[in-house]
């Protein structure tokens, strides 16, 4: 079992994240932190305050030569991880979080459950300890998607145990089996889409190979949301608004999208809307992810070459995607 945590400037985020996850009630587990070429003496700070950690093995300190996205981060990690067979799960989790000491253990007791479960994820509060950041994704026929519950008071109204569509990779678990299917070229999370959507992505591509994802309340998690990179900046913009439509470029199968598309351009419309006060920067993101078309052609057709397990427009019917509410999931 690894936990795999990225880090990029966010030193001081390490020791409360750190020592939170070095006291989790399950103890097989080890550490892995990317730093992705921090500036703020990150790589520095885990060295002379975790050493006798880093001697024992239980923390691996992986220190790269550039930025090379949360996405890419976290398969450095994995692939890591992955190298020891024993290694039957990998977690993710961002710097700026904090955890409850049996997080660990509720992941795993949920995902235990049944073989055919692939991604687990706990609730995720803000730091404040009341607000909602995630308890899952929603994931619309739009080809569009929402964090559950984001935003609410807490009052246990997302206590009961259940499936969901997909996990936010601030903190979530995955089983080895399917981080091993899903893959592209190595690649876990795709690491063109740098940070933003990729867990939506690797998501989506879980389920369609047939993998289930489930919720488990009682693990908790507090989150900074936008720790470093700040919730709603400019950065974030660009980086939704391009990877939403590299998504469907990439990972959503035709008859999904064909059978949808008059919600897919709503939506791919309304985030240029909603966003109008930077529109040169939503809009440039919409044509950089047109000029990536070909890549991301070549990556659709390795990946769905595997085959389809999943129906989204069958899920749909089901329930197992919500419909499109009266308003817009962009919004």
């Amino acid at each position: 079992m690894s936990i795999v945590i990225v880090n990029w400037n966010g030193k001081h985020f390490l020791k409360p994240c750190l020592d939170s996850v070095m006291r989790q009630s399950h103890e097989s587990y080890d550490i892995c932190l990317v730093d992705n070429a921090s500036t703020d003496g990150s790589a520095e700070f885990v060295k002379q305050n975790y050493a006798s950690e880093m001697d024992s093995g239980k923390l691996k300190l992986v220190q790269n030569e550039k930025n090379r996205g949360i996405a890419e981060g976290n398969n450095v990690g994995i692939r890591l991880a992955l190298k020891n067979p024993d290694t039957k799960y990998v977690a993710t989790l961002n710097a700026d979080t904090v955890v409850k000491e049996d997080w660990l253990e509720q992941l795993l007791k949920a995902a235990e459950k049944d073989g055919k479960i692939g991604m687990c994820q706990g609730k995720i509060l803000l730091m404040d300890k009341k607000k909602i950041d995630s308890t899952g994704w929603l994931f619309y026929r739009s080809a569009t998607w929402w964090d559950r519950g984001e935003g609410e008071i807490d009052s246990g109204q997302y206590d009961s145990k259940r499936e969901i569509f997909g996990v936010c990779s601030a903190a979530a678990l995955f089983k080895r089996e399917m981080l091993e299917d899903v893959a592209i070229d190595n690649e876990y999370f795709d690491s063109d889409f740098f940070g933003y959507v990729d867990d939506t992505d690797l998501s989506v591509r879980g389920r369609l190979r047939g993998w289930g994802c489930v919720y488990a309340s009682e693990a908790i998690v507090y989150h900074h949301r936008g720790g470093t990179t700040g919730a709603s900046s400019k950065f974030v913009i660009y980086q939704t608004g391009r990877n939403d439509l590299l998504m469907v470029f990439k990972t959503l199968p035709a008859g999904f999208v064909l059978k949808n598309l008059p919600l897919v351009l709503i939506s791919q419309a309304g985030e240029v809307y909603v966003h109008e006060k930077h529109m040169p920067l939503i809009l440039r993101s919409k044509l950089d992810a047109v000029l990536m078309f070909k890549k991301m052609w070549a990556k659709r057709r390795k990946f769905l070459g595997k085959g389809i397990k999943l129906d989204l427009n069958d899920a749909s019917e089901k329930r197992l995607l919500p419909p499109v509410s009266a308003v817009p999931s962009w919004l």
